[in-house]
């Protein structure tokens, strides 16, 4: 039901996010998707474990996304700061590009709190999996149906909840190493999906018309070459 919805998007840059999964190599590859507001609207795959060549192609990434002559802001760039992911961070920081390094192991982000409440999760990674649950829920962001590897990818994934001193914690079932052993692959475009729609303290929702039909928010946007 969320693949055609409509967005309020106000085509401000400000509202473009991109979120980049880093592959390890071998059969994994580099994945970063752009948000417009709360639409998915673009992917680039790319394969290189040249940390310099991976931080170049998020370089133009950013300016290909871009609107009006005016780059995606660096800060909106979530990049996947965990394994060779952080020499990809930490270059582009030396590049003047001061983007946003998420490390999914780190404990949760005080955002999306009108959507989760005062539900608990371990770390950011169990944090967004719910997040993007609840989004898709709420019908309060589109994935159109061409996305198929992220709309396939979530449904890898299953939940459960744990009580804890606090209240309630949700947790993943699965670790990601299990999911590699039981599908053949990692999640990437998944994850690059969820790194699009990390949020700090400032989060800003763009809400979507439920009651819309087909979706004039579907972009093809073209992308530079790695």
């Amino acid at each position: 039901q969320c693949a055609d919805l409509e967005s309020t998007w106000d085509g401000t840059v400000e509202d473009s996010h991109i979120g980049v999964d880093i592959g390890a190599g071998g059969p994994d590859p580099n994945v970063a998707v752009l948000w417009r507001g709360n639409t998915l609207a673009a992917r680039h795959e790319w394969r290189s474990e040249d940390l310099m060549q991976t931080a170049g192609v998020i370089d133009e990434l950013g300016r290909a996304w871009g609107l009006l002559e005016q780059p995606v802001p660096a800060r909106n760039i979530h990049i996947d700061y965990i394994g060779v992911g952080r020499g990809v961070g930490d270059r582009l920081w030396q590049l003047g590009l001061p983007v946003d390094k998420v490390d999914f192991g780190k404990p949760p982000r005080r955002a999306y709190l009108e959507l989760v409440g005062e539900t608990m999760f371990p770390n950011i990674r169990h944090q967004m999996h719910w997040v993007f649950r609840r989004l898709l829920e709420e019908r309060r962001i589109c994935v159109p149906a061409h996305y198929r590897q992220v709309r396939q990818q979530a449904g890898w994934y299953s939940y459960e909840e744990h009580r804890v001193a606090e209240g309630t914690e949700i947790r993943l079932r699965e670790a990601k190493e299990d999911i590699r052993e039981r599908f053949g692959r990692s999640p990437d475009d998944l994850d690059a999906a969820l790194l699009g729609l990390c949020r700090g303290e400032r989060a800003r929702i763009v809400f979507l018309d439920g009651t819309a039909g087909i979706s004039a928010a579907r972009r093809s946007l073209g992308v530079p070459r790695p």
